[in-house]
């Protein structure tokens, strides 16, 4: 069996997921650092994220606060061209077992780690309270909009915001020994916005809180 059919049949849906985007994507993703940023991002909201990385394929556990005891977890996957993304929801219990296996194995293949997404996708919602996870879909598709402005982002390249320009007030001084007036110019801090969505950015943020696009 070829390594391009193995490759193409890890890389389509499983139809047991919960979503499934596709993105068009004209660079290759690499995947530890997509895996980094994404748990900078995540993590920096309060959620507790882990992950598991192939050469091609990053699956996210994802603990929000609107689930209680379960937790999202996302596979995004990438072909020629294409980027999938697919989600469900598990039983803490199932991601407690997921991450021993993440933290007792290295170097996975895709192959590999496509077979360890069926196992636990198949126990998607099993044992999990639906009562419990109805209305956290919206928080669901927060963290999807956020995981695709990150990689989106990288399709872009670098890009920083335009430097604004110093804004100053022109502050009148008493005149000393029959001197003219001089102004004294005062720079004015202004607030800093979010290039890609103008969200304003309180703090110093790696990522933008509301869109996920990459500030640095």
């Amino acid at each position: 069996m070829s390594n391009d059919f193995i490759h193409s049949a890890v890389c389509q849906p499983v139809g047991m997921a919960g979503k499934t985007i596709w993105l068009d994507v004209g660079r290759q993703l690499d995947m530890k650092r997509l895996s980094q940023d994404l748990k900078l991002l995540l993590r920096s909201e309060g959620m507790t994220v882990t992950s598991t990385v192939s050469p091609n394929i990053l699956i996210l556990q994802i603990h929000a606060r609107g689930i209680r005891g379960h937790y999202y977890v996302v596979k995004i996957c990438q072909t020629e061209g294409r980027v999938l993304i697919e989600t469900g929801i598990i039983s803490a219990k199932r991601q407690l077992e997921w991450a021993g296996v993440e933290g007792g194995m290295a170097g996975l293949s895709d192959a590999l780690l496509h077979s360890k997404w069926l196992t636990l996708i198949s126990g998607a919602f099993a044992g999990v309270d639906v009562a419990t996870v109805l209305g956290s879909y919206e928080e669901e598709n927060r963290i999807l909009s956020q995981i695709e402005q990150v990689i989106l982002s990288y399709q872009k390249g670098p890009i920083q915001a335009p430097p604004r320009p110093p804004m100053y007030q022109t502050v009148p001084t008493k005149p000393l020994n029959n001197q003219s007036l001089t102004p004294t110019n005062q720079l004015i801090n202004t607030p800093r916005y979010c290039p890609n969505c103008g969200h304003p950015l309180a703090g110093v943020f790696n990522y933008c809180p509301n869109c996920g696009f990459k500030l640095r």
